[in-house]
């Protein structure tokens, strides 16, 4: 009877001491399972936050693609006749011998698309495209124009005395300039400018067109 009560009492304390060791087990392991989930759950973060930056600077290249074509669009506007003229006039005005050889340069470089154009010496007094207002205070002057009256077009070249003042002769020409001179036509723009005492003037269209 002593012998079947130890071995019983044996027997349980072995299921006792196994049941205790799997709960420590399943303790541990729990610990250990959350340290992992812990750990994907970070690196799914930190890819979401990885993605959400590729995002951010997919949308931040195209707002840069997009203003820099706004950029170009605004570089590459067209010139027009008067400002073109007027390039031509800077380039070439310090090798020039007199208003009319800029005059004329600046005709045959500009290819202007109007024929049988002319260079005319011009003195004080009263000007095609100024109405009744009087040119005076220049030593020397050229005008440049179609030979056909009907189209718009009319520039001039003045060379003035070192001590004039420039920008008063600029003022007199834009104040009394008529884009309507002709009556028939009617100019789009007006160009008035200077390099040094030698000043550039016109009244044409904006383009050939």
């Amino acid at each position: 009877m002593k012998k079947t009560l130890l071995t019983l009492l044996a027997a349980a304390l072995v299921i006792s001491m196994a049941a205790c060791t799997n709960t420590d087990q399943n303790k541990e392991n729990p610990n250990e399972n959350g340290e992992n989930n812990s750990e994907i759950e970070n690196n799914d973060q930190e890819n979401n936050d990885e993605n959400s930056d590729a995002e951010n600077n997919n949308d931040e290249n195209a707002n840069t693609n997009e203003t820099d074509g706004n950029n170009d669009s605004a570089d590459n506007s067209s010139a027009t006749i008067g400002t073109t003229l007027l390039d031509i006039f800077k380039e070439n005005v310090a090798d020039a011998e007199s208003a009319e050889a800029l005059a004329t340069t600046i005709t045959d470089e500009a290819d202007l698309p109007l024929t049988n154009m002319m260079v005319t010496a011009v003195e004080a007094g009263y000007l095609s495209g100024f109405g009744n207002a009087e040119i005076s205070g220049f030593d020397e002057g050229a005008m440049f124009s179609p030979m056909i009256g009907a189209i718009p077009f009319v520039g001039y070249i003045f060379v003035l005395p070192d001590d004039a003042d420039v920008d008063a002769f600029k003022t007199t020409l834009s104040d009394n300039a008529d884009l309507r001179w002709n009556i028939c036509v009617e100019a789009d723009e007006m160009v008035v400018d200077n390099v040094g005492n030698t000043v550039f003037f016109v009244m044409c269209r904006n383009s050939e067109e």
